[in-house]
């Protein structure tokens, strides 16, 4: 950034009053702007902000504190210098503009004279990538989408049959997802343009199952999109449909979006042919939350399942997955006469898995033979977990009358606690393992963890168990009125 710049920036925030700040910005979300591209330039925004909206004069020294409510943004909490009779709302009210006017600034007076690639890493842009049900943001992956599939297309090849699930071309890497049924796994697909320009997608991973596989596939590089583009696969050439994804700038602006307990979920609908439509689900989440399941599968029996249903009538519109290898967040159905005139989900619950960088230490004694008594209960990420006895169990011995110890071990016995109508359960928790293996039972009646059985050494006197992670389950209902062209 130049000095002149520089200064012209700063003369025009030197011009805003606090009453054309207060009432003439409109609120700005600064979540949406990535105001750490230039620690410098901020740093000199904020210094500058800070003089003018808490009246502190040029140079002086300002004390600081992180204020939590804010994830962390800086705010002044020295008192003004010179200053008598302050109304201190008034003063709250002019810190909080700190956000808006750096994001003002950066935004407008930044991106009005700035090149056209700087302009493009400071507008964070979310698109829409139907087949993967995902969104890529502009802000992580450094790249846009140019072009997608809109919806799968199913080839017929010989007796088999393949599916191209889902397929992106980006600025520096494309990608496609496949799903061969009665079909070889495929190590490499090429795509090929109108000017006979080719480009080979190398396989990154492949997973199989009795009657078919999926395949995820990528290329490094820019793709010329021109003319008449194909995928060729099995020595056949497969027609492929691009348009330019949909961009957006929050996930909500997709579809119809609810929120509980924290988790905002957003449903995108889309229609597949004249006889059948497509919901994805999409989940606005932090990166150290998982959802499992969203109801649309029976594997985890602690989420009851998701209904579709017509909203005029009350009739259940049956939804169905993909057998092979289903996305857990889409559901398809047919528009019978239940469906007339669009329909809506509910989702009652889901399952989540909770990540954590430092792992809870519960230490427990190990017995030499038998059991000890422990009865204690610990605080696992908020949630109360009980130990009531460690048992040793020696290689070879029966567990339950049943399967036998293949080495020795421990055997924990836990008691989770928790009301079943609270908005997020604990149903187990996965130990955080260095070496040897484990094994983990749940309450028939309860669902819910009851013991677990890990390796330990000849001797040993005490365990230290590790839980990095928590599955439990979160209450809704989640409710979306979904269209239907």
């Amino acid at each position: 950034m130049k000095k002149r710049e520089e200064q012209e920036w700063f003369g025009l925030l030197d011009e805003i009053t606090a009453d054309l700040a207060e009432n003439h910005i409109p609120d700005l979300d600064t979540a949406e702007f990535p105001l750490e591209k230039d620690p410098d330039r901020l740093a000199a925004i904020k210094q500058r902000t800070f003089e003018k909206i808490a009246g502190i004069s040029p140079g002086a020294k300002i004390k600081t504190a992180i204020c939590p409510s804010t994830g962390g943004e800086l705010a002044p909490t020295a008192s003004p210098v010179g200053r008598t009779g302050t109304n201190r709302p008034k003063l709250l009210r002019r810190y909080a503009l700190l956000a808006a006017l750096a994001a003002l600034l950066l935004t407008g007076g930044v991106l009005a004279g700035a090149q056209p690639e700087v302009a493009a890493q400071m507008r964070r842009v979310l698109q829409y990538l139907p087949g993967f049900a995902g969104v890529a943001d502009s802000e992580k992956t450094e790249q846009r989408v140019e072009y997608v599939q809109p919806l799968p297309t199913t080839h017929k090849i010989g007796k088999g049959q393949l599916e191209i699930r889902g397929l992106s071309i980006g600025e520096k890497n494309s990608t496609v997802t496949l799903v061969g049924t009665g079909l070889p796994r495929a190590s490499e697909v090429t795509l090929r343009n109108g000017q006979g320009e080719k480009y080979v997608f190398r396989r990154a991973t492949l997973t199989g199952a009795e009657g078919g596989w999926t395949g995820f596939y990528s290329y490094e590089g820019r793709i010329e999109v021109a003319g008449n583009t194909t995928l060729i696969a099995e020595g056949q050439e497969l027609p492929l449909k691009l348009v330019a994804p949909w961009e957006v700038e929050q996930v909500a602006d997709l579809g119809p979006t609810a929120e509980h307990s924290g988790i905002r979920l957003t449903a995108v609908s889309a229609a597949v042919d004249e006889e059948k439509m497509k919901l994805t689900i999409l989940p606005q989440l932090p990166g150290e939350v998982k959802i499992n399941s969203y109801g649309f599968n029976s594997f985890y029996k602690e989420v009851p399942s998701a209904k579709l249903f017509n909203p005029g009538t009350g009739e259940e519109i049956p939804y169905t997955q993909d057998e092979t290898f289903p996305n857990s967040s889409e559901i398809y159905w047919e528009r019978g006469k239940e469906a007339v005139g669009g329909a809506k989900l509910v989702i009652p619950a889901l399952d989540l898995t909770r990540s954590y960088d430092q792992p809870a230490v519960i230490r427990l004694p190990v017995p030499e033979k038998g059991s000890v008594e422990v009865n204690r209960t610990f605080d696992l990420f908020g949630f109360p977990v009980s130990v009531s006895r460690v048992e040793r169990i020696l290689k070879g011995a029966k567990i339950d009358g049943e399967g036998e110890a293949g080495e020795d071990s421990i055997r924990i016995w836990f008691e989770l606690h928790g009301d079943e109508q609270a908005a997020e359960t604990l149903y187990e928790f996965p130990p955080s393992l260095l070496n040897g293996g484990a094994v983990w039972h749940r309450n028939e009646q309860t669902d819910k963890l009851e013991w677990m059985l890990l390796s330990v050494q000849p001797g040993q006197k005490e365990y230290e168990l590790k839980v990095s992670s928590l599955h439990t389950r979160v209450k809704g209902p989640w409710e979306f009125s979904v269209d239907q062209p």
